[in-house]
């Protein structure tokens, strides 16, 4: 399957868009796809090296676009440059389109747009007429895995670490500026600066840190360290929020406009909308070395983003992808190992009656056998010609038992339920005096309950089934 997604890192736009593809493209690999990030940046910017990152000048070349994005399943674009043509071009060159916006930068054509601010939900599209599918508010955000699964940030009564960031863009007055006021009211605070390439070091003190080019590991040590940062309304704040570090923020760009409504409306942070020291910029600040404020804003933090965005977005893709990509077959000879290595995996075997591992010897006489019972009806399903799972249909004495199993990579999508669905219609079709189906499921496989009820399957009974505490669902045809 071909997911291309196009960014862009600059000067004038920073980094955040390759962050968030970055962070996006590691979740579809750890579900077993192998996305390609093609990134139109300055030719002095420096990216460490990433076998999944090709620098491509696409915005400023048309036909190198469609070259590129040419046979994808999916195109992504994360861009603040792109014109529209870009985004009409994904739609004609793939089965589903999806878009970054942070603040109704274009009328869109049709395809998914995600905005991950904390200030928006769909019904912001609804009234410009957007005619998308929308993912918007928190819980589509997309936080790097370095800031996930942090231990619990603890709130020390004095502030001893205070992290100064952003973004890529050069603010050295500013910055300057800054740590001088921080200096008035405490030398001893250490203060660690986050700063671009060229940014001149006129400040030179054993409690001042310069960091350039970090990685998101390092970041996130960095936020983990600080009792409170001063950061602009970018992508920062949600790694800042999911490390549990109070900040101050400042409005740099008018893009970070529904980020700032979001922090202000849920009392996040405080944001300052002039870019300059003002006095209550100075006393947020002051209000921030106070213990009760920082401890006050960290615990509002442990519920606002669950670090999920990225599965939540892939998920909507794959709905969206299932009306163009999904086949269901019947099994054949040259399903057998695709078969053996899912029958194998750990989560089915849990979810199994039968828990003890499949040799392979014994699996390829009982696929052949099975493939060839004409009690058996045997399906595999595909999701863009990829296998993608398996449905069998036993018909034993006076009853027929059907039994399900899903890839890895393509659980949580709805494919369970769409595939139980249609592999049944054609179930009747191939016996149309089977009026009844019968599924047996483990009471602590949840999943596998949701996915029957959502096919239409109703519980029947609760029993014992080879020790197990079970129930039995049925279908009527």
């Amino acid at each position: 399957m071909k997911i291309s997604i196009f960014t862009e890192w600059h000067k004038t736009t920073g980094r955040g868009h390759l962050t968030r593809c970055i962070s996006l493209a590691e979740s579809f690999i750890e579900k077993g796809f192998e996305p390609l990030i093609f990134i139109d940046c300055d030719e002095n910017i420096e990216i460490k090296i990433n076998p999944n990152i090709l620098y491509v000048k696409w915005l400023s070349n048309k036909s190198l676009f469609e070259k590129k994005a040419k046979d994808s399943h999916i195109i992504i674009i994360d861009s603040y440059l792109a014109p529209v043509f870009y985004y009409k071009k994904a739609g004609e060159l793939c089965d589903v389109p999806v878009f970054f916006d942070d603040y109704f930068r274009l009328n869109y054509p049709k395809g998914i747009i995600v905005n991950g601010s904390i200030g928006i939900n769909s019904d912001f599209y609804k009234r410009y007429n957007f005619n998308n599918t929308v993912l918007a508010g928190a819980s589509y955000q997309i936080i790097n895995k370095e800031f996930k699964n942090n231990p619990v940030k603890k709130t020390l009564k004095k502030v001893t670490n205070i992290l100064i960031t952003l973004g890529g863009v050069n603010y050295n007055n500013f910055i300057n500026e800054l740590i001088t006021e921080i200096q008035k009211l405490d030398r001893n605070i250490k203060l660690h600066v986050v700063v671009s390439n060229n940014y001149q070091k006129t400040i030179n003190s054993k409690n001042i840190l310069y960091y350039s080019d970090i990685d998101a590991c390092e970041m996130n040590s960095l936020m983990c360290l600080s009792d409170f940062a001063i950061t602009g309304v970018g992508q920062t704040i949600y790694e800042l929020i999911a490390t549990k570090t109070p900040f101050v923020a400042i409005k740099l760009a008018d893009n970070q406009k529904y980020n700032a409504i979001g922090l202000q409306n849920l009392k996040l942070a405080t944001v300052i909308k002039k870019f300059n020291l003002n006095e209550t910029f100075i006393n947020e600040i002051k209000t921030l070395l106070t213990f009760e404020k920082r401890n006050e804003l960290s615990s509002k933090y442990q519920t606002v983003i669950d670090s999920k965005g990225a599965s939540r977005i892939i998920s909507e893709i794959f709905k969206e992808g299932l009306k163009n990509w999904f086949n269901i077959r019947k099994a054949s000879a040259s399903d057998m190992l695709s078969v053996f290595k899912l029958s194998n995996n750990s989560e089915v075997r849990n979810n199994s009656f039968h828990q003890k591992e499949i040799l392979l010897e014994e699996h390829k006489i009982w696929f052949k056998n099975t493939i060839n019972n004409p009690d058996i009806y045997f399906l595999i399903v595909e999701v863009a010609k990829r296998f993608a799972g398996q449905i069998r249909y036993n018909i034993e004495q006076n009853e027929c038992v059907v039994g399900i199993s899903v890839s890895s990579e393509f659980r949580g999508i709805s494919l369970g339920e769409k595939a139980l669905k249609e592999s049944a219609k054609k179930f009747k079709q191939r016996f149309p005096n089977i009026n009844k189906i019968s599924a047996y499921i483990k009471n602590d496989n949840i999943a596998s309950i949701k996915i029957f009820e959502k096919a239409g399957y109703k519980m029947l009974l609760e029993n014992d089934i080879n020790n197990f505490n079970a129930r039995k669902y049925i279908l009527n045809l």
